[in-house]
């Protein structure tokens, strides 16, 4: 009987040390290209994108992406340094055709 426990308690002992070992670590991630850095869970996934903003023009993006288990996560970063140049392009493209007021608005402003 004492062997029996003894043994027991060691497989415990064994599987309770192999457990934290098993647990994967969150990496610090560091985007240089867009300057932020954030925690995932392995090395994430970069797709380029288009977001399309409130205002009806649409900007470059990027979507890091990284899956744990049966959890995703993401952060979308938008490059919105056109954005000005973009708003005032379709400002004058709008009154060359003929649009006035409100119609022609600069949502940049």
């Amino acid at each position: 009987m004492r062997r029996i426990v003894i043994v027991a308690a060691t497989a415990a002992a064994a599987a309770l040390w192999a457990a934290p070992s098993a647990a994967q670590e969150w990496i610090q991630f560091v985007s240089k290209a867009d300057l932020f850095g954030v925690n995932f869970p392995s090395e994430p996934k970069t797709q380029e994108t288009r977001f399309a903003t409130e205002f009806g023009i649409t900007l470059p993006a990027r979507v890091y992406s990284a899956d744990a288990g049966a959890s995703r996560y993401s952060v979308t970063v938008v490059d919105y340094a056109d954005a000005e140049k973009i708003h005032t392009g379709r400002v004058e493209d709008c009154r060359k055709n003929g649009g006035e007021g409100d119609a022609c608005q600069n949502d940049w402003r």
